[in-house]
């Protein structure tokens, strides 16, 4: 549905944000949740074979 260089920008994007929800999620819980799920959402729309990949 998407070009390979869409799925690249989305995957080097989520391998950026993970480490800042996972460092951050003490300090702002509230926010890193909020992130989280945002985040999920956005994944549960998307092919499953991309996200499994």
């Amino acid at each position: 549905r998407f070009p390979e260089s869409f799925h690249q920008a989305l995957q080097s994007l989520l391998l950026s944000i993970m480490p800042h929800i996972t460092i951050r999620y003490e300090e702002i819980l509230k926010e890193a949740r909020c992130v989280n799920f945002s985040l999920a959402c956005f994944i549960k729309v998307r092919p499953r074979a991309v996200v499994f990949k």
